[in-house]
């Protein structure tokens, strides 16, 4: 079930669209000696990446909560069939979430 995404600030109640013209290759942080511009990717590009996870998220049967930064993981490992056997997921923190859900700090 899709949902309409939630942002802090400043979100468009329009859909983006892709834009006209695309700049092809790899992303630069660009580089002021040679008057190269950092590569910029638009809110596309975020929108088009945060749907994308989130509906992995939806296939799961999960119900997105900005606040679980292991939904994704969840996601994959339900889809693919198997469970957290041996799992050992890294997260920001500094702590591990081990495959019965308990976080072990470091």
């Amino acid at each position: 079930m899709a949902v309409t995404p939630l942002w802090k600030a400043n979100a468009s109640a329009l859909k983006w669209a892709p834009p006209a013209s695309r700049s092809i290759g790899y992303p630069t942080a660009g580089d002021t000696a040679t008057s190269t511009p950092a590569t910029h990717i638009g809110g596309e590009w975020f929108e088009a990446m945060v749907e994308e996870i989130r509906n992995v998220i939806d296939a799961a049967g999960l119900v997105f909560d900005p606040t679980d930064t292991t939904q994704f993981f969840q996601a994959i490992v339900i889809l693919l069939g198997s469970t957290y056997h041996n799992a050992l997921l890294t997260e920001s923190g500094d702590y591990l979430l081990t495959e019965s859900g308990e976080r072990i700090y470091l």
